[in-house]
């Protein structure tokens, strides 16, 4: 992967590397290797299946429904605990 790097940017002393595809491709073919015995291309897959999982997922946890969740209000600062802590506070500042 360095020599990749160094190949790519020869002559050239300021660059910029995409490191987290380079780094995905080597944690997926380590991972396949030692967990699976498996080349890099199968380990690729596999990855890519995770993606597509954790996207599919993360769309799916926005379109949850429940039941009257869209019509309850919520009301924030009219709560009884509140009002009575201000009430308290305010009595306290008076006395």
């Amino acid at each position: 992967m360095f020599w990749e790097w160094e190949d790519k940017n020869k002559g050239i002393d300021e660059f910029e590397i995409e490191v987290n595809r380079d780094l995905h491709g080597l944690s997926a073919d380590i991972i396949s290797k030692v967990a699976f015995g498996s080349s890099y291309k199968e380990g690729k897959e596999i990855f890519e299946f995770q993606e597509q999982q954790h996207h599919l997922a993360s769309l799916a946890s926005r379109s949850v429904y429940i039941p009257g969740f869209r019509y309850k209000k919520l009301e924030f600062g009219s709560s009884p605990l509140i009002e009575n802590g201000e009430s308290n506070n305010s009595k306290s500042r008076k006395t």
